[in-house]
């Protein structure tokens, strides 16, 4: 996975002890939250039960809830059977955050899953958070929560209770007092959650002198490849260290430092002068972005339940507070003009806080006269995707963002998101210029990148294909080479770049999808081409 652009949503588990009768929460966008009304069939009215892998069982039990009365549950016999619960409802107007929280319990090596999935109003799936909470093992009825950001022209929201989601894990979950509702922001911290680890900083708070006394904080400078949590305190070294960077024509160098608060600070913010070298040739001020860094607790590992106040994003922040006994990072990128006369240019940073007198830091860059050469026949960047949550950037904007860094291909996570159909025993799609795998093909296009895209296939294709006959089946093979025969020809038509199809990502897990990747693989063979 790839840092800081694939953007990735916070998850956060709250726990909490058995509660008396539940009371509707305000708000709650689901119908029939508590699984009270039942329809004709003896099922839980607004909700459907659906089997995505093997036979997993639908329970409804009037007084296994956590207050006594009705819940629903997925149960697993062994491994690999995965079902689910779903209910769709509308978003709510102009509401871009969701909180998604139930009351969960699992047998021992049960897996239970919320996630949210995003349909445009002609029914088109759009994008999913397969992870707003994860619980495994809860063997009492405890409350969890998480939030999701909706994507772009979202019309429906399919909300999933998952029973052991992608095969993981085996045995019984339930589910009850299932709420959805509109949130202004999310928090950094979840309230209720267990304690989260601290980082211990290697060296003890810094000696300050009069100056920094009299500022309130003590700056240092600290390589931008080494971890700077809050809890970080600098070493001797790092406080007496310079801003310096060198860099070759046309290249983005960041240049990082930081300041360790003595008082808590308010309204931070860094300016930076024009670099200027002896010739008179400059860079201007306007080439240096600056940027504050965010921090929010996250696990180690989606898997773990552990949760750690760790840096994640570069804000575009024009002021920023630091705690008293806390450090808070700063980054500048320097974009070298390509047409830059080499040699030594030399700047400042001028720091800024309430009630302390300014501080400038002086910036020394380097620029060798030297270009980077273009690596040929190696593809290096990063998994993207087409925008699928309100504010994000399109893809011509984040393509051309990631070539000018250097990048040579973009690891394209997604589906088609178009209507399949068979014509004439064969598979077949119609390109209208509305999808977001289109607009990212022309976007990596425009943007130039050397290499060939790296197409990893979204599940939509497979799962039509499988809809016209089982895996081996010469209909399955019709259907799947026919659609991608289809989007071979788009991209000679639209003079789309080399796509090299991954069907499946990290197959080496699950039996089922290794079988998958690799029929898959023999009919993209068979393609000519």
């Amino acid at each position: 996975m790839w840092f800081p652009i694939r953007q990735v949503l916070l998850t956060l588990l709250v726990c909490r002890a058995l509660c008396a009768q539940p009371v509707r929460p305000q708000g709650n966008l689901l119908a029939n939250w508590g699984f009270e009304e039942q329809d004709a069939a003896a099922r839980p009215r607004a909700w459907a039960f659906g089997t995505h892998k093997g036979s997993p069982k639908a329970l409804s039990v009037a007084d296994a809830g956590r207050d006594g009365r009705r819940c629903v549950g997925v149960e697993a016999e062994g491994a690999g059977h995965t079902g689910l619960w779903t209910q769709d409802v509308p978003p709510a107007p102009g509401a871009p955050l969701y909180r998604l929280a139930a009351w969960i319990k699992t047998s021992p090596g049960a897996t239970a899953t919320l996630s949210a999935s995003f349909y445009s109003k002609e029914k088109k799936w759009l994008s999913a958070n397969y992870g707003v909470v994860e619980a495994t093992s809860v063997s009492q009825w405890r409350k969890c929560a998480g939030y999701f950001r909706i994507a772009p022209e979202t019309a429906s929201i399919k909300i999933a209770l998952w029973g052991n989601y992608g095969g993981r894990g085996h045995g019984t979950v339930w589910f009850d007092d299932v709420e959805l509702t509109v949130v202004e922001k999310m928090p950094d911290t979840p309230a209720g959650a267990p304690p989260a680890i601290r980082y211990l900083s290697p060296n003890p708070p810094p000696t300050p002198t009069a100056a920094d006394t009299a500022r309130g904080y003590v700056p240092f400078v600290r390589n931008y490849l080494d971890f700077m949590p809050p809890t970080y305190t600098p070493s001797k070294t790092e406080n007496e260290a310079k801003l310096a960077a060198f860099c070759s024509l046309g290249e983005y160098e960041p240049v990082s430092f930081g300041l360790y608060a003595l008082r808590d600070l308010k309204n931070v913010h860094a300016v930076v002068s024009d670099l200027k070298a002896p010739s008179g040739a400059t860079i201007p001020s306007s080439a240096v972005d600056v940027r504050t860094v965010r921090y929010l607790y996250k696990r180690s590992h989606y898997s773990m339940g552990d949760r750690m106040l760790v840096p994640t994003h570069l804000e575009k922040k024009p002021l920023a507070e630091v705690p008293k006994g806390q450090s808070r990072q700063f980054w500048l990128t320097v974009h070298v003009p390509s047409n830059a006369a080499p040699g030594d240019y030399r700047g400042s940073v001028t720091i800024q806080a309430d009630g302390a007198p300014d501080l400038t830091l002086p910036l020394k860059l380097e620029v060798l006269p030297i270009r980077l050469a273009v690596p040929k026949g190696i593809g290096f960047g990063m998994y993207d995707w087409p925008p699928r949550a309100e504010g994000d950037a399109p893809s011509e904007v984040r393509f051309r963002d990631q070539r000018e860094h250097g990048m040579t291909t973009v690891g394209l996570s997604s589906g088609l998101g178009l209507k399949f159909e068979m014509a004439g025993g064969r598979g077949r799609v119609n390109f209208d210029g509305s999808s977001g795998f289109e607009k990212a093909l022309d976007a990596y296009k425009a943007a130039g990148f050397p290499e060939p895209l790296v197409w990893l296939m979204g599940t939509d294709l497979k799962k039509w294909a499988l809809q016209q006959g089982p895996l081996e089946s010469d209909a399955f093979a019709n259907a799947y080479k026919g659609v991608i025969e289809c989007v071979l020809a788009e991209g000679k038509r639209r003079g789309w770049p080399e796509i090299i199809i991954q069907p499946e990502d990290e197959v080496f897990g699950d039996s089922e999808r290794f079988e998958t990747c690799f029929r898959s693989l023999k009919l993209i063979k068979q393609i000519p081409g």
